[in-house]
């Protein structure tokens, strides 16, 4: 790529206030190409800004700008008054990082861009309130039709985005998202039990959190070791929980919360990650299990068979028996679990590396403006 400075919009709402999936993803794909590309001059777009420990990097460099509401509600402002902003600005290029552009973005002199993670609205409605699935319907519909540039996070979503969007395979374009910066040198937590299973992520429906307990349950009591879980959740955690403690389990079941600033010792030293949701558009912890040598234990969903490669043993989506049947077998056979964290890490540098992502999208960008 020229020296030739170029000008790169941002929507940036998930970067500033959103702590897991599409934050991580936006945060780690601005900043890996910040430290890249000097002659990128950065425009992150967002109603509202939290500063914490994973967003301040972003107020610290003169190349990076960030925009606030100046009128109007916070909606009404990322869907239709940013436009004036990118033409005053006169930006090269406006990327939705997250499934969207502004509904009037056909105003923009710029190029466009637009990430798609997941159709989960679509794959499984019946998670989500009526008017939250029509917006997403709107949103996400226009937002692809109008998009110079779609471009999907696996192989997966390209093939969701085809089938029930009907969008041309020639229009999508698939760049993973890279591993999340964790940091592998933060100490070790203390009073990690010496064996254990790990959960990442949200404790919600579709992520299946209750197909882990119920395969302790049914495993004999002898080749039982305690969960971790990381993550949060509301109403279907409660659901878990009681149903943890109807088996009498509460003794295997450690609640973390959230944990990011240690997290890669959480996987470091997990006898594996055990993932057995139903539905990602990628499934960003089975990389960062991958990438500290720790094996996966994974439903059968295409997505999550994708990010793993060679370092997963699979089980048949809601079939805890299977599931149960696959932790007796790994914590009984070390030399499969080293094999698996072996094959996998290699498989995750080979994919996902930053280098080869950020090289991706700045070609994506150049092919785009000139």
């Amino acid at each position: 790529m020229s020296n030739t400075v170029i000008k790169i919009g941002y929507d940036a709402k998930r970067l500033f206030n959103n702590r897991t999936g599409l934050g991580n993803y936006s945060r780690t794909l601005v900043k890996e190409l910040h430290k890249r590309y000097p002659n990128i001059e950065f425009h992150l777009f967002s109603a509202t800004v939290e500063i914490n420990p994973e967003t301040e990097y972003f107020f610290n460099h003169d190349n990076i700008h960030i925009h606030t509401r100046n009128k109007g509600s916070n909606e009404w402002w990322r869907s239709f008054e940013i436009t004036h902003k990118i033409n005053e600005l006169e930006l090269d290029i406006y990327h939705g990082l997250s499934h969207e552009l502004p509904i009037n973005i056909n105003k923009v002199k710029a190029k466009t861009v637009v990430s798609f993670h997941d159709l989960i609205y679509e794959k499984y409605p019946e998670h989500f309130p009526w008017f939250d699935r029509m917006m997403y319907k709107y949103k996400y519909r226009t937002s692809v039709f109008k998009a110079d540039q779609v471009v999907a996070i696996s192989r997966s979503t390209k093939s969701d985005l085809i089938d029930i969007y009907n969008v041309d395979e020639a229009a999508i374009n698939v760049i993973y998202q890279g591993q999340s910066l964790l940091d592998s040198n933060a100490e070790t937590p203390v009073n990690l039990p010496e064996r254990y299973w790990l959960y990442v992520g949200s404790v919600i429906d579709r992520k299946r959190l209750e197909d882990i307990v119920k395969a302790l349950h049914i495993m004999p009591a002898s080749d039982r070791i305690p969960v971790i879980v990381v993550g949060t959740g509301s109403t279907y955690y409660d659901k878990v929980k009681q149903l943890i403690k109807e088996y009498n389990l509460t003794d295997y079941f450690i609640h973390k919360g959230h944990v990011r600033d240690s997290l890669a010792s959480y996987y470091k030293h997990a006898l594996a990650l055990v993932y057995p949701s139903i539905y990602e558009g990628f499934g960003i912890p089975v990389i960062e299990s991958l990438s500290q040598n720790t094996p996966v234990i994974i439903s059968d969903h295409k997505a999550l068979k994708e990010a793993a490669g060679p370092g997963a043993l699979s089980f048949c989506s809601y079939q805890y028996e299977q599931l149960s049947e696959l932790m007796i077998k790994l914590q009984n056979d070390p030399n499969t679990a080293k094999d698996l964290g072996e094959k996998g890490k290699r498989h995750i540098l080979r994919s996902f590396n930053h280098d080869l992502i950020c090289d991706q999208w700045m070609k994506l960008y150049s092919d785009l403006i000139n």
